[in-house]
């Protein structure tokens, strides 16, 4: 039976072996930027980042380029409700969309200070 570790941010894996195994990172220059996060002037020294909750692992998930989170998977921002679905939802049935929104924890491990709802733009 394999023992399970888990990263203090990221997904839990484990190798036959046991041992935690953390993926190996892509070279930035070898990145395709799918959305791209532009951070605040006030953040520096990220501790965490999640995305639609589930916490993501720099350089796995994420690269951090200047004042930039570059993410290689697309990031469905919201989008406001348009007539037809608010009609829809007034009705009582339910709506529903993809929806992901960007948290970064900044600061001191001890006591981080918390940037949520970051917008996401859309890379060609």
């Amino acid at each position: 039976m394999t023992r399970r570790r888990s990263f203090p941010w990221g997904p839990s894996l484990s190798s036959a072996s046991g041992a935690a195994v953390r993926p190996a990172p892509v070279n930035e220059h070898d990145l395709v930027p799918r959305a791209l996060v532009r951070l605040p002037r006030n953040v520096d020294g990220i501790v965490r980042v999640a995305v639609g909750g589930v916490p993501q692992i720099e350089g796995v998930d994420f690269f951090l380029v200047g004042r930039l989170l570059v993410f290689e998977r697309a990031i469905e921002p919201e989008r406001p409700l348009r007539y037809l679905r608010r009609l829809v939802a007034a009705t009582g049935m339910g709506t529903t969309r993809r929806t992901e929104k960007v948290d970064v924890w900044f600061g001191s491990r001890d006591d981080p200070d918390v940037v949520r709802d970051l917008p996401v733009e859309r890379y060609p």
